[in-house]
Parts: structure tokens; sequence; C-alpha cells
């Protein structure tokens, strides 16, 4: 699956994102016609007007920059600050309710069960959506390029109507919607709208809670090449949701995420070639070479991120290193629970003792 890299309005580059990434953050006002954008493969930035595949509705207006891609699973996703300052105290406060609105939204949506950097468990991958930051100026949904096409059954059309009513993005928000709209995607085989409708029946957003539902969707997004499906299809045989836990068909699932380069899934894969209870799983070079992948797309801001790679190093045999990179993860954590957590696997480092998971299969 094709990647890009762009770089927003701060100057910072960002990236490498999938293509259903990138059409989200152009239908999110995010990406404007003048961007500059690189392809996998290439070294040549063009604008984003060079690359019809990006999808119609590249905005006009210089975006605020788009989100990093890969941070950790359930972490909150962040971006540069405006280059630009504020024009009015009430624009202020305006953006700042509708940030905040949103960022309870997805909270809902994608449940109370994803990971945070700062939690007291071990890293045990889940799901997680992308950070939403809303477009200016908002427009009603019949303004979108999206409507007329998804009414005439464009399926990808279809997808992006259904990122928009799940957002509240110029229409109330609306879960009901969203799913229907993303299951007439998905029937047509749009992998973005099969993976989003499998989040829907996980998360029972729009529909009644069905992880097995679920499990179908992210499968079939996964098995058309979309990197994300292919993660979290991977976490859903890694924890045994909607499907019997398979931690061999995990891993390859992970593998082909992280293969695309999406670092939550490099992050996932490592994790599990570092920590499994089974032996015939491990591979302690090949987790370090995928965690390095994620920590250095994360720019080593990542605490759960730098545990995994310590945990790595700690399979490789390397414990010099395990215990300098999860002293750097530790002082990136706040909470005392947290600290205490990683804490329990860097004495096992100096102790000389790679960190495993309980046994699952």
């Amino acid at each position: 699956m094709n990647t890009y890299k762009l770089i927003g309005n701060d100057g910072q580059e960002y990236g490498p994102a999938d293509l259903a990434t990138i059409r989200a953050w152009v239908a999110e006002g995010r990406i404007a016609a003048g961007t500059k954008v690189q392809a996998e493969g290439t070294t040549e930035w063009k604008p984003a007007s060079a690359f019809p595949e990006l999808g119609a509705g590249v905005s006009t207006n210089p975006p605020p920059p788009p989100p990093q891609a890969g941070k950790s699973p359930g972490s909150t996703l962040t971006t540069s600050p405006a280059s630009k300052p504020v024009p009015s105290v009430v624009f202020l406060l305006v953006a700042v309710l509708v940030a905040l609105a949103i960022v309870a939204t997805v909270m809902i949506f994608t449940g109370s069960n994803s990971r945070n950097t700062q939690t007291s468990s071990p890293p045990n991958p889940q799901m997680s959506q992308p950070a939403i930051v809303p477009p200016s100026p908002v427009r009603s949904v019949e303004d979108q390029p999206y409507r007329k096409a998804a009414e005439e059954g464009d399926a990808e059309a279809q997808s992006r109507l259904g990122d928009l009513y799940a957002k509240g993005i110029g229409v109330g928000r609306d879960y009901g919607e969203a799913a229907k709209w993303y299951r007439k995607s998905a029937e047509q085989g749009n992998p973005n709208g099969q993976h989003w409708l499998g989040h829907c029946y996980l998360s029972g957003s729009g529909v009644a809670k069905d992880e097995t539902e679920a499990f179908k969707w992210f499968r079939e997004a996964a098995e058309n090449g979309n990197s994300a499906a292919q993660r979290d299809l991977g976490r859903l045989y890694a924890t045994g949701r909607g499907v019997e836990q398979n931690s061999a068909e995990a891993l390859k699932w992970y593998r082909k995420a992280a293969e695309a380069g999406l670092p939550s899934a490099q992050n996932d894969f490592a994790w599990m070639l570092a920590t499994s209870a089974n032996a015939s799983l491990r591979n302690g070079p090949l987790a370090v070479t995928f965690a390095e992948k994620a920590v250095t797309a994360t720019r080593r801001r990542d605490a759960s991120f730098l545990d995994t790679l310590a945990a790595a190093y700690g399979e490789a045999g390397d414990f010099e290193k395990a215990v300098a990179i999860q002293n750097e993860a530790i002082t990136l954590l706040k909470d005392a629970a947290s600290k205490q957590d990683y804490t329990s696997r860097l004495r096992l480092y100096e102790a000389k003792t790679p960190y495993r998971e309980a046994k699952k299969d």
C-alpha cells in the first residue's frame, strides 16, 4: 500500500501515512492544494494537487499541520501550534469548545479499552482511532464533495460521508448515519468503509456491539490491504476478541501492517516478538529492528514505544541497552503507577532477565 510524507505549515515533516489517512486529512481540510507531499519510493516533493489519488476537496487555504502518524494505541495524537496568532478571543474560545467536544466523542467512539502510555498495565495492544482536528471553516455536509457522489453509489464517497457523521464535521454527530454509510461502502468492498464499520461493531457505535461482526469486517479490510485494519485484526487475534485467541495469527497480521510502515503496528509486532510466552514466536533481533523503526517515527517521545524497544533489546540479550532505554522511557512518565510498572521491567533487565507476558496459547 502506498504511503506518503508531507510538510505541514509549521515546516515539519509528517508521516509516513497511508492513502486512507491522507484522504481523511484532505476531507477534514488539513491538507491544502499547495501542501508539499512525497510519495513512497520517490525523493521529489510535489504539491498535493499533483496527486489525484488523494481525492477531491483539497483546500485552497493553508491548513494547520496534520497529526504525526504512529502514536501508541490509545495515546492522544497532537498537532503543532498554528503558525499564525489567533485573531480574536471569541474565535479561540469557540475553537477550544469544539476541540473538547470532539475529544470527548473520540473517547466514546473508541471505547475505554485503548492503552494509554501512562497506565499501570503492560503494553498489551488495543484499538485506537485517529485524532480529530476540526477543519476551518466547518461547512455543511451538503457542501462537502461526498454527499452527491455517495448517494449515487460511490463507495469511497460513502466511506468519507460516514467519517463526517462519525466525527460531527459539518453535520450533527450521528453514529447511526455513520454506520449506515460505512456499511454501504463496505458492502461494495471499500476497505476504509469495512475498517470503520468494524470499529462501529467493536464499540457499539450506531449498531449493536458485536465483536464477531467486528472481526468479520476487520478481516475483509485487512485482506483488501488496509494496513490499519491489519493491525486491528492482529489485536483481535492477540486478545481473543471476536475470534479464538491465536498469537501466531496476530503476529502474521501485525507484520503485514508493520511492513507497510505503520508505526503502531511496528510497535505491536516488536512487542509480541520480544515478550511472547511462546518461545517459537520470539525473535529478539527482528523485534529490535521494528521497535527501532517505531521509536524513530515518534522521535523517541512515546514512552510505550521505548518500553517495547527496551524489551526487544532484553530479548536480544543486550541488557545494557535495555536498561538505558527503559530509563529513558521512565523519564517521560508522570504518574507514579506508570513509573512503578515500567520500573518492574527495568529491574528485570538490570538482573539480565528478559520480560515475558503471561502465557495465552
